[in-house]
């Protein structure tokens, strides 16, 4: 869920940053008005700013425009972005809007618009009433306040990245459909979990004491209830260091109330030193419990001998990844178990106090001497 929120946050400050980007550059910097009024009414006042704006709006003014100016963009969208009209209910006075990049052009053009729509409402004929011009446009003084230079557009970025960030995390989280707790687990492929652990986060190399892993004695309760002869740890998803130091603790924890036989993949650079490699299978067939670190367990599980392969299963692996890790590392059987690793946010710390003393460990001497933690 880490990097949910993480994009989530990106999302949220990459459009707080990009929105007002926009809304500076958005449309021209000056904007001037041109005030028309009607001399005579001879309609109702209810009724003029609806034939206003239609007259406004009919093109007359527009075609008006383009032949009288040259870059003002293409016809159709002359009204509203370089002119436009402001009404008023119950009032004679219209407002006739210029936008340019310059104050004298912004002046220009509503000037010139305000022409053009006085002589297209005056074409009506009497029955309308007549029209002039009471007020030309002047060239503002200062620019129009962009919306990207105000607290607003601050406001409207934050909650357009949070709906943004929400909206991807919530496409992730259908697409990927992670596995989050152990009723999912199961829900999903059918094996049951034995337990949850959490693993601390800790310095690259450094040795993981049972202690440090919450949760584990439970589950090693549950294993040495299953009784058997040979357990296999195996992983889904790409994280074979925590997986070993799973298995370690695992090892030293049940170490303590039985004979541990432990076989590994050749070690891992952070794993540390307790490990047995592959070609010493054989020295430990005695064992009361072998224990196989990786998913390839060799000659250990024969017929006659009871095993219990574990999963190990990291919380927020997407569902596809699981059924297919277990469609991979489990047979089906009744012994089949899943195990959900959490990654605590503590960091342990590495020292230890001149009087603690030394944490049990697995076995690291020859596999004819059992390993106790």
């Amino acid at each position: 869920m880490r990097h949910f929120a993480l994009v989530a946050v990106g999302c949220v400050l990459a459009v707080a940053v990009v929105l007002p980007l926009l809304l500076t550059r958005g449309g021209p910097a000056y904007h001037a008005s041109a005030l028309v009024v009607a001399q005579r009414l001879g309609t109702d006042l209810a009724a003029l700013q609806g034939y206003a704006q239609a007259t406004f709006e009919e093109g007359a003014v527009a075609r008006s425009i383009a032949a009288g100016f040259g870059n003002v963009g293409p016809v159709d969208s002359i009204v509203p972005d370089r002119v436009s009209l402001d009404t008023e209910q119950d009032s004679i006075v219209l407002r006739v809007n210029g936008y340019d990049d310059s104050a004298q052009g912004a002046a220009d053009l509503a000037n010139a618009a305000a022409a053009a729509f006085v002589a297209e409402l005056n074409g009506a004929g009497e029955g309308v009433g007549h029209f002039e011009a009471q007020s030309l446009a002047s060239p503002p003084a200062e620019p129009v306040p962009g919306l990207g230079s105000t607290p607003i557009a601050l406001v409207l970025g934050l909650a357009a990245g949070v709906v943004l960030g929400l909206a991807v995390v919530s496409l992730l989280l259908i697409s990927r459909r992670p596995v989050m707790d152990a009723a999912d687990a199961t829900e999903i492929t059918g094996v049951p979990v034995m337990g949850s652990i959490t693993l601390p986060r800790q310095g690259r190399g450094r040795d993981l004491a049972p202690t440090d892993v919450g949760g584990l004695i439970p589950v090693c309760r549950r294993l040495l209830a299953m009784r058997p002869q040979v357990i296999v740890l195996t992983n889904a998803g790409g994280f074979e260091v925590q997986r070993r130091q799973v298995c370690l603790a695992i090892a030293a924890t049940l170490g303590r109330v039985r004979a541990i036989r432990l076989l590994t993949e050749p070690p891992l650079a952070a794993a540390g030193p307790a490990t047995v490699t592959v070609d010493s299978l054989q020295a430990g067939r005695g064992a009361e419990i072998t224990l196989v670190d990786g998913p390839r367990p060799g000659g250990v599980v024969r017929p006659g001998v009871s095993s219990a392969t574990v999963l190990l299963v990291r919380q927020g692996l997407p569902e596809r990844a699981l059924r297919l890790a277990v469609a991979e590392h489990l047979s089906g059987l009744a012994s089949d178990r899943l195990l959900m690793l959490r990654k605590s946010r503590v960091v342990r710390s590495e020292r230890q106090s001149p009087t603690s003393r030394p944490r049990p460990r697995a076995a690291t001497t020859p596999l004819e001497a059992p390993a106790r933690g």
